[in-house]
């Protein structure tokens, strides 16, 4: 039963914290000005930052994969973005039924 009054609790509270955010202060809702501020602190001013070099460090670590299987198959990292061709053998009926003509 605490389970239940704990989740309700969170509920109300959830609610009750979106209601407050959408009041209007000077032409904005509180929840704009918190995002804003959230935004231009230092705190979001380095996670920003630090999930550029996350994206930058994932781009650079792919592209070093991709030329590094480029080289390891014989293929240029500047190709591998094309499909691949392969030569299919062709096939006699004679091959496929067994027989000889």
């Amino acid at each position: 039963m605490d389970e239940v009054k704990f989740v309700l609790k969170g509920l109300v509270v959830a609610t009750v914290l979106t209601i407050l955010l959408q009041l209007r202060v000077g032409g904005e809702t509180l929840e704009i000005k918190s995002d804003r501020w959230i935004h231009s602190s230092s705190v979001g001013v380095f996670l920003n930052q630090t999930a550029e070099g996350a994206s930058l460090a994932i781009r650079r670590a792919a592209l070093a994969v991709k030329e590094l299987m480029g080289t390891s198959f014989g293929h240029s990292a500047k190709n591998a973005e094309k499909p691949a061709r392969m030569a299919v053998p062709a096939v006699s009926q004679a091959s496929v039924t067994g027989t000889s003509d």
